[in-house]
């Protein structure tokens, strides 16, 4: 129950993310008609931030409370308390980028031009380093997590006040009402259809680490079963076995035989052993010892 409210939580907020991607300026492309929305446009994308912000917050208090009671937080904690703040930095981005574009197509010029690509690059970078940064995050400790936190939050802070001011003061409200964004609407079917890819591709992953780790701890227990039989065995030979002291005497059919005192018995040896010891001539290893004896040394005067 816990798993699917998070990944409710994980989704909506996905969702939100995505309606803040791009502009509200006419939702009658859409076939719709709220005024509603487009006249208070910035004040519900805000609300939907502090929403987000609420739900991270919430999860993140979570996952430092099980790090503190068990020694490490849950991915899934984690996930819940870093992506939606994240997704919600990366689609204020997203928008600011697509309303100074608009700017740059109307009024075309290199600086107007550098802005949306500033706007583009940051939200590129956010999605390229998403899985890093979310391990990082995983990684820290409690102090260390709420730390990157508030980083998190400042960054969201700062984009989602240059997009206000962008919207406010950067494009008039006749430019911004013409912007084509019957297409923008996309957005969000490409959001739930990456959601859908990452769930699918995360639990594959989880699926195959989970059966390795089944075979690893199978295999470590016929490890320590093969121990254990090794050891009965070792002390079944122990127990069968009996040391007997140096002082006590060895009992077999025909006498007895004292161990300190062992007398041995005269073995007969072969007469030509004994006729080729006693005799001069070297052998082998000799001869080749002896050889040079055999010689006088060089004279140096010899003429």
């Amino acid at each position: 129950m816990k798993k699917i409210i998070r990944g409710f939580f994980i989704f909506i907020s996905l969702l939100l993310a995505s309606l803040v991607s791009f502009p509200w300026n006419d939702t009658a492309q859409w076939g719709l008609d709220f005024p509603f929305l487009q006249e208070q446009e910035i004040y519900i994308k805000a609300g939907i931030g502090i929403l987000i912000l609420i739900i991270s917050l919430v999860y993140l208090i979570l996952a430092n409370i099980q790090k503190r009671k068990l020694g490490t937080a849950s991915m899934q904690n984690i996930r819940v308390a870093f992506i939606p703040i994240y997704m919600y930095t990366i689609a204020v981005a997203v928008y600011t980028g697509l309303v100074l574009y608009t700017v740059y197509a109307a009024t075309p010029n290199a600086l107007n031009l550098m802005k949306s690509a500033f706007f583009g690059l940051v939200a590129f970078v956010l999605i390229l380093y998403s899985h890093l940064f979310i391990r990082i995050f995983k990684k820290q400790t409690n102090f260390g997590r709420c730390a990157l936190f508030i980083l998190m939050l400042i960054n969201a802070g700062v984009l989602s006040y240059l997009a206000f001011w962008f919207r406010s003061w950067g494009i008039s409200n006749e430019l911004y009402s013409i912007i084509n964004s019957y297409l923008y609407i996309y957005i969000i079917a490409g959001a739930v259809l990456g959601f859908i890819s990452h769930t699918i591709i995360v639990s594959i992953k989880s699926t195959i680490a989970n059966k390795s780790k089944e075979k690893s701890k199978n295999l470590d227990q016929l490890e320590f079963k093969d121990i254990k039989k090794d050891k009965s065995k070792k002390a079944e030979v122990t127990s069968n076995s009996t040391i007997v002291p140096e002082t006590q005497a060895i009992v077999t059919s025909e006498n007895e035989i004292d161990p300190t005192n062992m007398v041995y018995e005269d073995v007969n040896i072969d007469p030509e052993f004994t006729a080729a010891k006693s005799s001069k001539q070297p052998n082998s290893i000799e001869y080749y010892i002896e050889k040079p004896k055999m010689f006088k040394p060089l004279d140096p005067s010899f003429d």
